[in-house]
């Protein structure tokens, strides 16, 4: 008779005599190879088991990237027209995001809505350029940046200067007042009045104020970056990107599309 069949029939019968040949058989493995490798070999199955775990849950991590990153794509089709233009747009903001103190989820954020406001493309990468390295000589964040950027489309939205827009963008630190007021060579009560009067066209305050934060804070994201916050979020911003090429790799290998489809 088998060792299975054997152990079925004492299964069936005598438990007593079932547990006796279980002891039987530890012993025997046991002496074989030894209780200490057999617990080498235990340890060795939970590392590996551990192991495997970590493997599959980066993987799927690195998925969630590539999909994420594809939702990104989609609607900067929809808002530029073009998968050609989406394509190239994500790429800027990639690089952009890589070497700069900020990231990829707060860059795609503050695009999305110059380009909402009606900025043309060509001009989003300069633009959060400028008002990057005016938040970054500040100390601020993805936060404070998407607020002078809301002020800056708010003024294009509207197709004039106000004062409520400019203290948006005051309270971030940033002085536009001063900017506008300088570039037009009359005091800061002056150009208000001008404001409070529509007498400002949005094109050329935006211009102004933009180039007012160029020579105030040149190269402030550049410092930012070598600071250890900066630093730790290049790497984060390099480290996410390079899972979502292995996500893509993933989701092609294994034909995460159809399999998501069929369910």
């Amino acid at each position: 008779m088998s060792v299975v069949a054997d152990l079925l029939v004492k299964i069936s019968g005598d438990s007593t005599g079932l547990r006796k040949e279980l002891n039987a058989t530890k012993r025997q493995i046991n002496s074989a190879f030894g209780q200490e490798a057999i617990k080498a070999s235990q340890a060795s199955l939970s590392h590996l088991k551990y192991l495997a775990a970590g493997f599959l849950g980066a993987g799927l991590a690195s998925v969630k990237f590539a999909a994420d990153m594809e939702q990104t794509e989609i609607a900067f089709e929809t808002l530029l027209g073009s998968a050609e233009a989406a394509l190239k747009m994500v790429k800027d903001l990639t690089d952009f995001a890589a070497r700069t103190p900020f990231q990829m989820p707060g860059i795609t954020k503050s695009a999305q809505q110059l380009l909402a406001y009606g900025f043309q493309a060509e001009s989003i990468i300069p633009m959060l350029t400028s008002v990057g390295n005016a938040i970054s000589g500040l100390g601020g964040n993805e936060e404070n940046m998407q607020s002078v950027i809301r002020a800056l489309g708010q003024i294009q939205a509207k197709g004039k200067v106000s004062a409520e827009e400019i203290q948006q963008m005051a309270e971030q630190g940033i002085n536009a007042w001063k900017y506008l007021a300088d570039a037009a060579g009359v005091s800061i009560a002056e150009v208000q009045s001008l404001a409070s009067k529509g007498a400002l066209s949005s094109r050329a305050a935006i211009e102004t104020i933009v180039n007012g934060m160029n020579q105030q804070f040149k190269n402030g994201m550049e410092k930012q970056s070598q600071s250890m916050n900066g630093l730790m979020s290049t790497i984060k911003d390099n480290v996410v990107g390079a899972a979502r090429v292995i996500g893509n790799d993933l989701s092609d290998a294994f034909d995460f599309k159809d399999i998501l489809k069929d369910t």
